[in-house]
């Protein structure tokens, strides 16, 4: 993940990574991210297990599925 390199080459603290992660995220993302237990506690291991599960079977031809069905009931 670019962003853990990066936060590692600043020699930022677990807790900081997941706090300033938010700053890279689409505002539509943030409130979902900020009720996972690995933001709550502050725990970047933990974080990054909640994303992995929450965003798991979100592939690029679901994204395509779903865009294609919200298509065809607006027409």
């Amino acid at each position: 993940m670019e962003y853990e390199e990066l936060a590692d080459r600043c020699q930022l603290t677990e807790e900081e990574k997941v706090n300033k992660v938010l700053r890279y995220v689409a505002q539509s993302h943030r409130d979902l991210w900020r009720t996972m237990d690995g933001y709550k506690n502050k725990d970047w291991d933990e974080f990054c297990q909640d994303l992995c599960k929450a965003y798991i079977g979100t592939t690029e031809e679901g994204r395509h599925s779903t865009h294609r069905v919200q298509e065809f009931c607006h027409r």
